[in-house]
């Protein structure tokens, strides 16, 4: 489960913490100003992203939220109701294969403010990486992206089960991807995560001392189904939460 948990100009070179509080002052083209939280949203190119929601809740107040969205040039501007203390969120639809996903954005400050700050909080678009505010601790949820799902023979050690993955086609924003492999067993619950959102082929193998093995994979249960590859497109989360991202399972026999 993907939990929502970068001081970014339109130049965005690198990200930061800049949370400006208690006056005015300028971050690359949007000032801030006390009572209202502002910012911009790239893509992952470091472009403008328009269309971003934004949504700044209360943290005492229960379901108390203010929603906006980005313009034409990834900017933003909320103004605060008094006397309360927010935390901002973000997030894109995006439409991908005849798919339709909600993605979070990430945010180069998660920390609260308060209605009387002058707040900055920027936000891109990021198809992996770890989600701020958590752990690099190889559980898929702590991470941006998709996770799959590896169930196989227990025949077979979780830590020599190698998973291959060859982009087949543009990932969801456009780029090429590139090819990578996980080991099932260096993942909590062997649910490999940090995957950028895209189709891939995928195969898997054993490894042990000399040539690994190759073994057979499927998108179901069914062990007549096995195959060398299969072609994996992560499927949108049923309810469109943006908070928990696309999954697949991938089941793994010799």
């Amino acid at each position: 489960m993907k939990k929502i948990s970068m001081f970014l100009t339109f130049a965005l070179a690198a990200c930061g913490a800049g949370s400006p509080e208690g006056g005015n002052s300028s971050v690359g083209n949007v000032t801030a100003e006390a009572g209202a939280v502002r910012g911009v949203a790239v893509d992952t190119q470091n472009r403008p992203l328009s269309g971003a929601e934004i949504t700044v809740c209360s943290t005492p107040f229960y379901n108390s939220c203010i929603n906006g969205t980005t313009g034409t040039d990834g900017s933003y501007s909320l103004r605060l109701t008094a006397n309360n203390v927010w935390v901002a969120t973000a997030s894109i639809i995006k439409s991908y294969n005849g798919a339709t996903y909600c993605l979070p954005l990430a945010v180069d400050n998660s920390h609260s403010f308060s209605s009387t700050d002058a707040t900055i909080r920027n936000f891109s678009w990021k198809l992996s990486g770890v989600v701020p505010g958590q752990m690099d601790n190889h559980s898929a949820g702590s991470y941006f992206g998709a996770s799959l799902s590896t169930v196989f023979d227990m025949s077979l050690n979780r830590n020599q089960v190698r998973v291959n993955f060859v982009p087949n086609g543009p990932l969801i924003d456009g780029s090429a991807g590139s090819s990578f492999s996980a080991i099932a067993g260096d993942w909590v619950s062997n649910s490999i995560g940090n995957i950028p959102i895209g189709t891939y082929t995928v195969r898997a193998e054993y490894l042990q001392p000399g040539p690994a093995i190759p073994l057979r994979v499927s998108l179901t249960s069914t062990v007549t189904n096995l195959s060398a590859s299969v072609t994996v497109q992560f499927p949108p989360d049923p309810g469109s939460s943006c908070v928990i991202g696309p999954e697949a399972t991938l089941y793994i026999a010799p």
